[in-house]
């Protein structure tokens, strides 16, 4: 009140360039993720679709979960691991009951880039405390969910029969080609991204076959939207009928459609290019957790902080005040479903906690909520699938879901219950931060 017209102005001006510069750091730290799921993809897409259609692991649930974990590790993405394997379902390479305990570890995969992010805050203690604690919250809530579901599916196959009961009133002899995969906030990145490498999806659809393709078979050299009306055009083969030219996908007169990127004309391996994007991509992606730290560090003061905890952690009025954990889990969800990643948003929500601007209690249902929101992706692959085949990849999708939401039964309307994953986190937090150089 104190301050004169022209101080009031500066210190607007100052908080609109800070937030405008917060929106640029989250958008480069959106790319940088992508870029980090494409590196991943090319060091370890054929191996993550030869190791999913493998028979060794698909007989034992346990290794199914630990493929699921690994697979998704590779990929950085819940959503891309469940959508292949949604796709590979509809095509009977592998069984919806084979294919259930790897959606189950894939939702542990994901927790790990909130981890890195706790990282960042290793310099304070108090922060490092909180923030790690935030992060592995995600991580003591899925493996939870794990330990207690995936013995009763594989005893009782509930998610097996009630996907089935779902849909079996359900028409899948029409295609309805109003069914699209909206690109949300990723078409806001995407024109960058995809600028930078497109990768193709099309190793996903060739499964074991992938062995007999050359190394460049990932790394998108021509527009594979034309596919559907094209046809796939293999090279030269050598004496043992193997395939030893790259793919490439012509329309059928033979035209190319060329798709232009900084890695259209790479002349190495899909292994050195996803070493090099993977380098530039961690780069970017500390660079901007790092900014992103100190930026929210300096505009989570004074007033500005008392308003957003204010926002956060304020309670639905009234007699409703019990249900605002439920309405922070349909933010957590609404908020996933915009960026198409829970890591994107977990890993957002870390640095606010280490900073104490919100609560452990209050990002939980935020978590969980995240958890439920990236089921849509897998929903959306399915329905985006061949009609005669839909149903199965289907079941996959809405197995997912029903999981997440019955780990949410478990471990959130229960106050007992509730507080295993809190406290498991508080004091794994606890402990580094005691053990932290």
């Amino acid at each position: 009140q104190d301050l004169s017209w022209k101080q009031k102005w500066r210190q607007a001006s100052l908080l609109a360039m800070k937030t405008a510069f917060l929106l640029l750091l989250l958008w480069v730290f959106v790319c940088s993720l992508d870029c980090l799921s494409s590196a991943f993809r090319l060091l370890g897409g054929k191996a993550a679709g030869k190791a999913l259609s493998s028979s060794v692991f698909l007989t034992n649930p346990v290794a199914g979960v630990m493929v699921g974990v690994l697979v998704t590790l590779l990929l950085q993405s819940s959503s891309t691991t469940t959508s292949i394997l949604v796709s590979m379902v509809s095509s009977d390479v592998i069984t919806l009951s084979s294919a259930i305990p790897i959606v189950m570890g894939s939702n542990i995969g994901t927790t790990v880039t909130n981890t890195l992010v706790a990282l960042g805050h290793v310099n304070v203690k108090g922060e490092f405390r909180r923030a790690f604690a935030a992060a592995t919250l995600h991580d003591f809530f899925n493996w939870l969910c794990v330990l207690v579901l995936l013995p009763v599916e594989v005893v009782t196959g509930y998610l097996y029969h009630l996907t089935d009961v779902f849909t079996s009133h359900l028409n899948f002899n029409q295609s309805d080609t109003s069914i699209v995969n909206p690109k949300l906030f990723r078409a806001i990145t995407e024109p960058v991204t995809n600028r930078i490498i497109y990768v193709t999806s099309l190793w996903c659809k060739i499964g074991p076959h992938t062995h007999t393709i050359a190394n460049n078979i990932l790394i998108c050299l021509f527009d594979l939207e034309k596919r559907i009306t094209g046809e796939i055009c293999l090279g030269e083969r050598d004496e043992i009928n193997e395939v030893v030219a790259r793919w490439e996908v012509c329309s059928p007169d033979g035209a190319k459609n060329v798709r232009a990127h900084l890695f259209s004309s790479w002349a190495g391996s899909d292994t050195s290019a996803g070493v090099l994007l993977l380098a530039a991509s961690i780069a970017t992606l500390s660079a901007s957790l790092l900014l992103l730290v100190r930026l929210l560090s300096s505009l989570l003061k004074g007033a500005v902080a008392t308003a957003i905890q204010r926002g956060i952690n304020s309670e639905c009025p009234g007699p409703c005040r019990d249900l605002t954990g439920y309405a922070a889990m349909l933010v957590g969800a609404a908020l996933t479903v915009l960026v198409q990643s829970s890591s994107v948003l977990t890993s957002a929500l870390t640095p606010l906690v280490g900073l104490g601007a919100v609560n452990l209690e209050r990002v939980y249902p935020v978590v969980l909520g995240a958890n439920l929101g990236t089921t849509v992706t897998g929903m959306l692959a399915a329905l985006a699938s061949d009609p005669a085949s839909m149903r199965a990849g289907l079941r996959l999708a809405l197995s997912h879901l029903l999981f997440n939401l019955s780990g949410v039964m478990l471990w959130y309307p229960w106050p007992p219950s509730r507080q295993l994953p809190l406290s498991a986190a508080k004091a794994t937090g606890n402990t580094v931060a005691r053990c932290a150089l």
